[in-house]
C-alpha cells in the first residue's frame, strides 16, 4: 500500500479517533487554541513512573514530522507487549504549529482561506502571527545574531519572549509533566543535537545550567547504531533521492553543528525546556535531509573535545526565498487532491486515517468510537483556521514541483515510508535506553532522577 501524507485536519480529527481504538489508554486533550482557531492537542499514553515529552511540527512547512508522531502513537497502541507503556508516561504534541502546518495543506487545495504571501515558503514555518516558534522561547531570546526582530525574517522571534501561545503550551506541559527526556522533531537536516544551542562552545553561559550532554551523546550514538538508516531495496530507481541521502544522522552539540552563519541558533525549545524544566535529556532531533544541497552546505571541523558524533551543516538562511510560492506550478504538475488513500500506517488495528471523527478535539479517551463522538462537540465557529480546511490525503509525487515542500519533506513512496519507520524505531531506542539509565541511577544513587 503507498504511503500518503495527512492534512492538518485529518491528522487532529484522527488522533481523536485513535483514542477511542487505541488498545492502550490513549488521552487527548486540546489544552489550547492559537490565534487563528486550530486546536493544539496534547497525546497522553502509557503509566510508567519515567517521563517523556515530544513535540512534533513547530515549523508547519516540516510536514513529515507529524506523521512520524502519529506513526509512533499508533504502534503505541497496537503493542501487544506493555512492557514500554509500564515503564514510561508519554506526553505528545502531534502537531505544535498547526497554523503553520495548514499553509502547507493549502499548497495542494485544502482551502483554508490565506493569502499568497502567507503562503510564501518562509512563512509556511511560522505560526498564525507570523512567528518562528523555535526562537520566541525565553533563553537568550533577544540575540540578534542568532534570530531576527524582523517581522519578514524567516526566523523572526516575536515581540517579545514567549510571547506565543504555543510556546507558552510546550512550558506549561514541560512544566506539569517534569520531564525525564524531552525531544523536539524538526526536519531540514539528518542531524540530532544537545544542547546548547544558543552557545557556540558547546556550554552554558548563562545560569541556570544542568549538567553536561555526555550521557546525551551516547543515547544518540546507540540510536545511530541500532536504527536501520539504510535504504531498503525495492527495485526502484531514487529519482528524486541522491545516493548521500540514505546516511545515518549526525549528532553533537546544537550550537557548534547548526545551520545559522553564527553557529547558533536562539530562543529555541530544547534549551528552554532543558534550563527551565531539567530534564535529564534534551534534543533536537533533524529528521530529513532533502539530501540535493546537502554537499554544497558549509559542514564545520571536527573537534574531538566537544564530544561530537560527526558533523554537518543544515538549510543556511536565504536557501529558500522568504516569498517563494511553488505551489501553484505543483498544482499543474499534480493533479487533484486524493480522497480515500490509503494510510502510511497498517490499517490493522489503529487505522487512524480512516477513523477520523468530525467533531471538536477537546478531550476524549479509550472506549468506543460512538463514545468518543459523543464526548466531543462542534468546534467555535469563530475558530476559523480549523472550519476552513479540509480532511485529505495526497501521495509523496503530488508534491513534486513543490520546492518549499522538496526541501523538507520526502517525495517518493519508499523514502517517507522509510524515513518514518526509521525514526518511529529511534524514537523507542531512545525510549529503552532512557529507562535503562534512570533504573542505573536509581541502583547506584537511590534516586533515578540523579545523575550518576
Amino acid at each position: 500500500m503507498p504511503p500518503v501524507y495527512h492534512s492538518t485536519k485529518h491528522i487532529l480529527d484522527a488522533l481523536v479517533a485513535l483514542a477511542s481504538t487505541c488498545g492502550s489508554s490513549l488521552d487527548v486533550k486540546t489544552v489550547e487554541h492559537t490565534t487563528d482557531g486550530w486546536p493544539l492537542q496534547l497525546a497522553t499514553i502509557g503509566t510508567g513512573e519515567t517521563k517523556v515529552f515530544l513535540t512534533f511540527g513547530i515549523h508547519g512547512r516540516e510536514y513529515m514530522t507529524s506523521e512520524i508522531a502519529m506513526a509512533f502513537l499508533g504502534q503505541l497502541c497496537s503493542q501487544q507487549d506493555r512492557s514500554i507503556l509500564d515503564q514510561i508516561t508519554y506526553s505528545i504534541i502531534p502537531v505544535l504549529n498547526p497554523s503553520g502546518r495548514s499553509r502547507t495543506d493549502d499548497a495542494v487545495g485544502a482551502e483554508t482561506g490565506l493569502s499568497e504571501s502567507e503562503l510564501a515558503c518562509g512563512n509556511r514555518r511560522k505560526n498564525a502571527n507570523l512567528v518562528d516558534l523555535n526562537r520566541n522561547f525565553d533563553w537568550d531570546w533577544d540575540d540578534d545574531d542568532a534570530s531576527s526582530s524582523d517581522q519578514d525574517s524567516t526566523d523572526y522571534r516575536g515581540r517579545g519572549a514567549s510571547s506565543e501561545v504555543e510556546t507558552q503550551t510546550v512550558d506549561k506541559v514541560a512544566g506539569r509533566v517534569k520531564p525525564d527526556m524531552y525531544i523536539d522533531i524538526h526536519t531540514g537536516t539528518l542531524a540530532m543535537y544537545v544542547p546548547w544551542n544558543h552557545n557556540s562552545s558547546g556550554t552554558c553561559a548563562t545560569p541556570p545550567c544542568t549538567p553536561q550532554n555526555d550521557k546525551g551523546l551516547a543515547v544518540l550514538d546507540r540510536v545511530r547504531k541500532n536504527v536501520s538508516w539504510t535504504k531498503p531495496s525495492d527495485g526502484q530507481p531514487d529519482l528524486y533521492t541522491p545516493a548521500h541521502h540514505w546516511e545515518p544522522p549526525r549528532a553533537g552539540v546544537g550550537g557548534l553543528i547548526s545551520y545559522l552563519a553564527s553557529g547558533t541558533w536562539s530562543g529555541t525549545a530544547s534549551d528552554y525546556v532543558y534550563a527551565r524544566h531539567k530534564p535529564r535529556y534534551s534534543f533536537i532531533w533533524e529528521t530529513y535531509d532533502e539530501g540535493e544541497g546537502a554537499g554544497k552546505r558549509g559542514k564545520r571541523g571536527s573537534n574531538a573535545s566537544t564530544g561530537l558524533l560527526a558533523l554537518g551543516g543544515r538549510l543556511p538562511r536565504g536557501a529558500i526565498p522568504r516569498r517563494m510560492r511553488a505551489d501553484q506550478v505543483a498544482r499543474r504538475r499534480r493533479g487533484g487532491v486524493r480522497a480515500g488513500v490509503t494510510s502510511l500506517l497498517p490499517q490493522d488495528p489503529t487505522g487512524w486515517s480512516n477513523n477520523s471523527s468530525q467533531g471538536d478535539v477537546s478531550e476524549v479517551s479509550g472506549s468506543s468510537t460512538a463514545d468518543a463522538r459523543s464526548a466531543v462537540g462542534p468546534l467555535n465557529t469563530t475558530l476559523s483556521g480549523y472550519d476552513k480546511a479540509k480532511s485529505m490525503t495526497t501521495t509523496p509525487s503530488q508534491w513534486r514541483g513543490d520546492e518549499c515542500f522538496e526541501a523538507f519533506n520526502p517525495v517518493e513512496d519508499a523514502s517517507l515510508e522509510h524515513w518514518v519507520g526509521a525514526w518511529t524505531d529511534a524514537l523507542f531506542v531512545a525510549s529503552k535506553q532512557l529507562v535503562s539509565d534512570m533504573r542505573e541511577n536509581r541502583e547506584l544513587r537511590g534516586d533515578a532522577r540523579a545523575w550518576v
